[in-house]
């Protein structure tokens, strides 16, 4: 379960557009979300931590980059996609 920090985290302007990158992009390491929405790395990486913590994303190391990719399947981000797509943010 989501605490409330962590639900206005994730639903906050840098989560949702994270998470729009990935669902536009398919994937992404840590470099490319830096200089596509122009976040420092270390705000990058604290949002991944998060995101990845409940399953919205998926996080695989791949030689010395981390590939990034939204957990399609999982139950937050299946609420989120549709909650955005309602608003019409996707």
């Amino acid at each position: 379960m989501m605490d409330e920090d962590a639900i206005s985290k994730i639903l906050s302007r840098k989560g949702l557009r994270i998470i729009r990158y990935l669902y536009n992009n398919g994937y992404a390491t840590l470099r490319m979300l830096e200089k596509a929405l122009r976040i420092n790395g270390v705000t990058a990486r604290e949002y991944i931590k998060l995101l990845s913590r409940y399953g919205i994303i998926n996080v695989k190391r791949v030689g010395r980059a981390y590939v990034i990719t939204l957990n399609r399947e999982g139950k937050y981000t299946k609420a989120i996609i549709k909650f955005l797509k309602q608003v019409g943010y996707l």
